[in-house]
């Protein structure tokens, strides 16, 4: 006998505020302090890290196709007509964003993006990557050949293109939202990891007044990892093994003038947290 069955999808949830004049995305490559700059604009504004939007393929892939430049503009058109106040997580390239049907780039988002050190985003993303239980992406043990792999598995929603290694694929997804912010100054703003880190209060005042937001007398600085996937730690490379973790950053980044800018640290010798042991 034929009959038709129904699968229900889990709907995803959201806070509103009427005190929010755009939702904000954070965007970043995987493990690059996503979670740190969301709590830090969820302890000092009107915008909620519980619950934040992943903007992914759980909740979202189910009705929203992320490659059609019209289903996302609707989608982040209704999040503005309805207030949201849940910051939006985003790992997907620029280009996603950039598509003339969107028009994401000038409205009616503010989007903040956050880079990290890549020797450290690596070494993170090789454990995060090591401890999923499905393919999410190239699982050698040694976090050199894991940064000179290719991208496979389920990483590879994120990517517009194909890059032939995992630096390669760090070093597009910087450059290509680092074009962008300079491209559209009042809808993107560029910040990093560091800054945040080290000089937070006054990192936090610039963003707060790139998203319109009064800063508060007293500047928070929240747990970094909270709600960020916490994986059981892995034996941490050789003094060797990071100096030829960071040459092959080098040599895959050297040329690109932004990545030096970024981080001149990184072809002027190993950092010193690089041979900590």
């Amino acid at each position: 006998m034929r009959a038709f069955a129904t699968w229900t999808i889990e709907p995803f949830h959201f806070a509103t505020d009427t005190e929010i004049a755009a939702p904000v995305v954070v965007c970043s490559h995987e493990r690059s302090g996503t979670h740190f700059l969301i709590n830090s604009l969820a302890k000092n504004s009107a915008y909620r890290n519980n619950p934040y939007l992943d903007y992914d393929s759980k909740p979202l892939g189910s009705f929203h196709n992320f490659h059609h430049g019209a289903d996302a503009a609707s989608f982040f058109q209704k999040l503005h007509d309805k207030n949201c106040a849940s910051i939006v997580k985003s790992h997907f390239a620029a280009p996603f964003f950039r598509d003339a049907d969107a028009k994401l780039v000038t409205g009616p988002c503010k989007i903040v993006y956050i880079v990290r050190n890549p020797f450290d985003v690596m070494l993170s993303y090789h454990g995060l990557v090591q401890h999923f239980p499905w393919h999410e992406g190239p699982k050698p043990k040694h976090v050199l050949n894991f940064v000179t792999a290719a991208p496979e598995g389920r990483m590879l929603r994120y990517q517009w293109q194909q890059a032939d290694t995992l630096i390669t694929r760090w070093k597009a997804h910087v450059t290509g939202w680092y074009d962008m912010a300079a491209e559209y100054p009042a809808n993107i703003l560029f910040v990093r990891y560091q800054d945040l880190d080290c000089r937070h209060a006054d990192e936090m005042k610039r963003i707060l007044t790139f998203l319109g937001c009064e800063a508060p007398a007293q500047i928070e600085r929240p747990d970094r990892f909270l709600r960020t996937i916490q994986v059981p730690p892995t034996p941490r490379p050789s003094i060797e093994e990071c100096r030829l973790i960071l040459r092959a950053i080098a040599e895959k980044a050297a040329e690109n003038a932004t990545i030096r800018q970024l981080f001149p640290e990184l072809f002027a010798g190993p950092p010193s947290r690089a041979l900590a042991g």
